[in-house]
């Protein structure tokens, strides 16, 4: 029987986004909001950075949105934009804090950064979109 796998290689598109976040909350509220926005399309979860790079490393996705402060740790979330980009993965950042050098830091990386308490169906839309565009 294909797999998923098998239907990317024979030239299937990718309808695949990986969520990083250690707050089911968060998870949870960023999954209804994607589901309004791509129906169709499969959402993987990681709730640390360990696992957000082994998911980046061994699944075909299309966009990867994550969180910086994760497991007490500030910058957990650089490791994860880091590899989503070297990947040719699209990210965005969707957090609680927005300190000026890292919202410069992602802006110059072309990586969309949303706040939390913003997060929103407009305000994620457009990135879902632009990820699930075609090439």
């Amino acid at each position: 029987m294909p797999t998923p796998y098998d239907k990317e290689r024979q030239g299937f598109r990718v309808e695949r986004m990986l969520l990083v976040d250690d707050e089911p909350v968060l998870l949870s509220t960023m999954r209804r909001v994607i589901e309004e926005v791509k129906p169709n399309a499969t959402v993987v979860y990681a709730s640390d950075p360990d696992m957000a790079l082994w998911q980046i490393e061994t699944t075909s996705l299309r966009l990867v949105i994550t969180d910086m402060q994760m497991g007490g740790k500030a910058d957990a979330g650089w490791v994860v934009v880091r590899a989503a980009l070297a990947a040719g993965v699209k990210v965005a950042v969707v957090s609680g804090r927005g300190i000026g050098a890292m919202t410069r830091e992602l802006a110059r990386m072309s990586v969309p950064f949303i706040r939390k308490d913003e997060l929103s169906i407009s305000t994620l839309t457009p990135i879902v979109l632009d990820a699930f565009a075609d090439p």
